[in-house]
């Protein structure tokens, strides 16, 4: 999880064009001022950096937020900084799961949500590390009582894992094979379980990953440096695989 404070303060720097809603407590009024803020992007050569850019514009069918905590995808992003392709000369921002609160919202929004509500955000180029981002409609929700922000900012890919289990259709009794222990992985197992699935984590070489895996449910963890995960797999399905 990446605190949005660890940016640091903010020196707002503002010019005569643009527009902006008011983010001063208690003010309704709009400010046509240009607003710049600090996200964390990766340049061409791979390198993470703390970039200053222009604030990202309001959709009709959008919000604005603040954000509070957004998390780091491992696997993507590191993926994303190792990889740059030959023909990139820009920097690319980074993140795609966070929680902020409702700055501003487009008039095309229907959903009940007001400015100063906490939501759950998701989308590349949309929920990044950003101090401010530009999510449309069908790309948040509002943060039920009970859940920290820091909670919520897991919710993108808690999303991706629980649409992978739905897809599976996995039930009470069924056998599930999950490959890889990311975040993604470790969510998607014990969704599973939570459906009444009997569970085998398959991991590379990360020693530590496969031992979460086991602490938070899965039955059977493989790591597949030390062990042969077919014949593991085979074992564990009885001979039908998966």
């Amino acid at each position: 999880i990446l605190d949005m404070a660890s940016l640091g303060k903010n020196e707002w720097q503002f010019s005569d064009t643009g527009r902006l809603n008011a983010l001063f407590v208690g003010s309704t009024a709009t400010i046509n001022l240009e607003i710049h803020m600090k996200t964390i992007a990766v340049d061409a050569q791979g390198k993470v950096l703390v970039q200053e850019i222009d604030a990202p514009v309001l959709r009709p069918n959008g919000i604005l937020t603040r954000s509070l905590f957004s998390l780091i995808n491992t696997g993507t992003e590191i993926y994303i900084v190792g990889n740059r392709p030959d023909d990139t000369d820009g920097v690319e921002i980074l993140g795609c799961s966070n929680c902020g609160r409702i700055l501003e919202m487009g008039p095309e929004v229907e959903k009940p949500v007001k400015p100063g509500d906490l939501v759950a955000c998701g989308g590349l180029q949309m929920a990044t590390h950003g101090e401010i981002c530009s999510v449309p409609r069908h790309m948040f929700a509002k943060v039920p009582d009970g859940v920290t922000p820091q909670e919520a900012a897991f919710t993108t890919l808690g999303t991706d894992s629980m649409h992978g289990v739905r897809q599976g259709r996995v039930g009470l009794g069924d056998r599930v094979v999950v490959l890889g222990t990311g975040l993604i992985g470790q969510m998607a197992a014990q969704m599973a379980r939570l459906n009444g699935g009997h569970v085998m984590v398959v991991g590379n070489n990360n020693e530590r990953r496969v031992e979460l895996a086991s602490k938070l449910g899965a039955e059977v963890v493989v790591l597949a440096a030390s062990e042969d995960p077919v014949k593991a797999v085979s074992k564990f399905t009885d001979g039908m695989c998966a």
